[in-house]
Order: C-alpha cells, then sequence, then structure tokens
C-alpha cells in the first residue's frame, strides 16, 4: 500500500511539473540581432513562438525572422501562441513608441509575457530597463494595461 502511495504521489508530482509552468503549452523564445544607436552597442530583440510546429517570429521595430540573429540565451520558456500573436497584431495597444515609450526591448517583453520571460540577457537591456523598465515607460502604464486587455493576458 504504501509503495502504491509513493508511486501516486510521484505521478501526481510528475504530471504537475509537466503541466504547470508559468504559461501555456506553446514554446516561445527570443532572438537578437546586433545593433548600433548613437554610437551604442545594443541588441535588436524579437519575440518567437512554435505553434502546432510552425514558427514565427515578431517585431514592431527593426525586423524579425527565423533566419535572423541568434537565440536569446534565458529566454526559452512556455506561453500561448494565441497571446503573442494578438499582441503582435494590435499594434495601438502594445507597440511603443519607440525611445519614448520603449525599445524593442520593452516589446519583446510584452509579447513574451504569457512566459513570464523577459530579455533581460540583451545587450543594452540594463539601459533601456533603467529608463523604460520592463514592459515600456511607466508614463504609459495605462497602455500596457490596455496591451493587456487585448492581448487577453
Amino acid at each position: 500500500m504504501k509503495k502504491k502511495i509513493t508511486l501516486f504521489v510521484c505521478l501526481f508530482l510528475f504530471a504537475i511539473a509537466n503541466i504547470c509552468h508559468a504559461g501555456g503549452s506553446d514554446i516561445m523564445w527570443a532572438r537578437h540581432l546586433d545593433a548600433f544607436i548613437e554610437g551604442l552597442y545594443i541588441d535588436h530583440t524579437f519575440a518567437c513562438v512554435n505553434d502546432n510546429g510552425q514558427n514565427s517570429c515578431y517585431a514592431y521595430h527593426g525586423g524579425s525572422g527565423l533566419s535572423l540573429g541568434d537565440y536569446l540565451s534565458g529566454t526559452y520558456g512556455y506561453g500561448y501562441a494565441y497571446k503573442l500573436k494578438r499582441c503582435a497584431t494590435h499594434p495601438a495597444q502594445c507597440k511603443v513608441v519607440w525611445g519614448i515609450e520603449g525599445t524593442c526591448h520593452q516589446e519583446s517583453n510584452k509579447m513574451l509575457y504569457s512566459s513570464g520571460k523577459k530579455v533581460s540577457q540583451a545587450d543594452g537591456y540594463w539601459l533601456t530597463y533603467l529608463y523604460f523598465g520592463h514592459y515600456g515607460h511607466f508614463a504609459f502604464d495605462w497602455k500596457w494595461s490596455n496591451c493587456k486587455l487585448v492581448c487577453n493576458y
């Protein structure tokens, strides 16, 4: 009886570990490219998702694509593809005004939100984070709130 209970507990914990991650069941990650802005070396970032075996990448500024750049360390996670795609297709609520509300770093974080990951390993992230935060300038919190509604976060 004790073995059966132990086996049941182990199987239950295994099931929870595989089901209850930060987001959904779709694989998400970010990619990055070298960029130079005002003489500073920073990374251009964009969010990618595997939705039913189909890989897609999204960015409002600076381009995106699976053939561009490299995987950005620390961004691999599970989220909801439909939420990332909703964010990518609602620029009025989710796109930042570059340099005023944020950069590609903040946009990528918005798209990766359901996975719980951020592009904090990107070169130059510390600088954009200090000024714009993780999801865009604090003065535009209302816009981030609207983005979360549209993306169904």
